[in-house]
């Protein structure tokens, strides 16, 4: 970081151990292995992941804590929201661009919903006109995950829906287009969530999303 080489960074009880090869890496593990057990202190090994960041792997790759194997993840989804700014402040050198980076290995309801404001940005305040959706109900979707049944908003959700030209006014759905504009959101789950044969659109564009939050609700915390 600005020429200093870093290989942990602490936020409250989490730490991420940063190395350039696997077998720094497991060195890093072992030194903190051995003073956490100082302190009587033992590491988890089913909360401990670890992620390789290359183009290619030449072979599987192993990280041992007393002999037993961490799992070797391709994304982390631990529980809790980062507050980026918070992060950033605390540590000189750090700024709110690289906590932002770093903080998108948050996995939470929460955090997607935040995440899903990002393509649909430009299309709000057109849709919220076109619909008379009370806001309160969108900011208790985000903050809540409270899915209403309220016309306005599935006619909301539809609106956005055609301005992402994720569903047309036949009642097609694009399905790669849904699942390339959100994170978390593969292909199979849009598909899945596509099947709905109804010819109300507000209605159909709401039992996609309910469907949606449904399935990603599976896989992580609230």
């Amino acid at each position: 970081m600005n020429g200093t080489p870093v290989n942990n960074i602490r936020y409250a009880d989490d730490t991420i151990l940063i190395a350039g090869t696997i077998e720094d890496l497991q060195r890093l593990v072992d030194w903190v292995v051995e003073y956490s057990e100082k302190s009587r202190l033992t590491l988890n090994v089913q909360k401990t992941k670890f992620m390789s960041i290359r183009k290619a792997l030449q072979q599987p790759e192993v990280l041992l804590i007393r002999g037993e194997q961490i799992e070797n993840v391709n994304r982390f989804s631990p529980t809790g929201v980062v507050n980026v700014q918070r992060w950033a402040d605390l540590f000189e050198y750090f700024d709110l661009s690289l906590a932002e980076k770093c903080s998108r290995f948050q996995g939470t309801m929460f955090h997607i919903r935040e995440l899903s404001k990002k393509p649909m940005a430009s299309h709000v305040s057109d849709c919220l006109y076109e619909t008379g959706l009370n806001p309160k109900i969108l900011d208790e979707y985000y903050m809540y995950g409270n899915i209403s049944e309220d016309p306005c908003w599935k006619c909301y959700i539809r609106c956005i829906s055609f301005r992402l030209r994720i569903i047309n006014s036949a009642g097609d759905v694009n399905v790669q287009r849904w699942a390339d504009h959100f994170e978390y959101f593969n292909y199979a789950e849009a598909e899945k969530c596509s099947k709905f044969d109804e010819p109300d659109l507000c209605h159909k564009a709401y039992l996609m999303l309910k469907c949606a939050h449904g399935e990603l609700a599976k896989q992580y915390p609230a």
